[in-house]
């Protein structure tokens, strides 16, 4: 019996979707046949975008990227990622959290002052422009021009267990300076006259303003060299002399200063030691301060002593 034509054409047809099924060479890539009017995305590069993908947001790449590498990232960072089958960068491992304040507006005060800033990704109050916070002015024995690099300033070497003076302005009050060497921990006034060194080496005070959240550290070097002065007598009348004894060890060169007296500088032997020495005063006509300077291996340390004129007698 004779076949109608269009029994035989479809036939043919299922013979060639068998064969294309069944017998083609694999794809690396599925391909959706005959039904692309159910993929209401339609069709990019040759294939098939599938339903679920969001056709309001535009993917990142080709859906032929499939599988490929990709930057991944968010605000608040960033990481390895892969294309999905609708093109977009999925990040191969969790990237970190955005909170969700980030980019919102936030006021913090910094240097005592109340500025605005955004929320970043530690969800602190970042600001942009901050305030540039002026540090403590400080003094060690009266001298104000302490050698300082950044929040940290040095002082010349002093002699262990000696008493110091230390003084300091905050920006704006109140102020106060916070440090187990200070003689006391809650000081407010600006200074301390009773700072003990009492540790060998580097002893650090550390002077902190509360208002401007600003601090700066004084480090103080504590030698022990052995120094001795002393002048006899302590007291003489208008015109008189005295008689400066002294001796140093532990020192290189040691010079011995004062009113009328100017002697060269003297050199230690080899063990580090000068002395013991004598030295006549010129005529003391008033209060004198003699001082004896030393140079050490960290540095240059003094001591010094008072002459003081007796009291005239007054005649009645």
């Amino acid at each position: 019996m004779k076949r109608p034509p269009l029994y035989t054409l479809g036939i043919l047809a299922i013979c060639a979707a068998f064969i294309f099924v069944f017998i083609s060479p694999a794809k690396s890539h599925s391909v959706e046949v005959g039904f692309t009017a159910l993929s209401p995305n339609g069709i990019s590069g040759g294939h098939i975008v599938p339903a679920s993908c969001d056709a309001t947001d535009p993917p990142t790449a080709n859906a032929t990227d499939y599988g490929g590498t990709c930057p991944a990232s968010n605000s608040c960072g960033s990481g390895p990622g892969t294309y999905d089958a609708c093109g977009s960068c999925q990040p191969n491992s969790p990237l970190p959290t955005v909170p969700t304040d980030y980019g919102t507006s936030c006021t913090t005060s910094i240097c005592g002052q109340s500025v605005t800033g955004t929320y970043d990704c530690s969800n602190n109050c970042a600001v942009s422009d901050p305030p540039t916070c002026s540090a403590p002015q400080v003094c060690f024995d009266g001298d104000c021009s302490l050698s300082c690099v950044g929040d940290t300033c040095s002082t010349n070497p002093v002699i262990l267990g000696t008493i110091h003076d230390i003084k300091w302005v905050c920006p704006s009050p109140p102020n106060t300076d916070v440090s187990t060497n200070f003689s006391s921990d809650t000081d407010t006034n600006g200074e301390d006259t009773d700072v003990e060194v009492l540790q060998p080496g580097t002893n650090q005070y550390t002077v902190e303003c509360d208002q401007t959240q600003t601090q700066i550290t004084i480090d103080v070097t504590a030698i022990n060299p052995v120094m001795s002065l002393s002048a006899t007598p302590s007291r003489v009348t208008s015109g008189g002399t005295s008689s400066l004894a002294w001796h140093a060890s532990s020192v290189t060169s040691c010079q011995l200063t004062g009113p009328g007296i100017s002697p060269p500088a003297v050199n230690a032997d080899i063990n580090g030691n000068i002395g013991p020495q004598t030295t006549s005063t010129g005529a003391i006509t008033g209060q004198s301060t003699f001082t004896l300077s030393c140079q050490t291996s960290d540095g240059p340390v003094s001591t010094s002593v008072n002459v003081s004129l007796v009291p005239s007698e007054i005649e009645i």
